[in-house]
């Protein structure tokens, strides 16, 4: 993934937004990123959610 980013942005950081080819970067690096993004996004949420679930269970118990 990394390699991927620094291949769109390098032609973002050359020209600025000013030819097709940052253009073509900058798409790139949203179709690419987005979908990651989402699903990092979904297992933190789904982690934080396991995490309090059990805190709340555990403190349930106790009491």
């Amino acid at each position: 993934m990394p390699h991927l980013v620094g291949l769109c942005v390098a032609p973002i950081r050359a020209d600025g937004l000013r030819t097709l080819a940052a253009w073509k970067g900058l798409a790139a690096l949203a179709v690419a990123v987005a979908p990651s993004s989402l699903a990092l996004l979904g297992a933190a949420r789904g982690g934080w959610r396991i995490l309090s679930t059990a805190a709340r269970r555990r403190r349930t118990s106790a009491a």
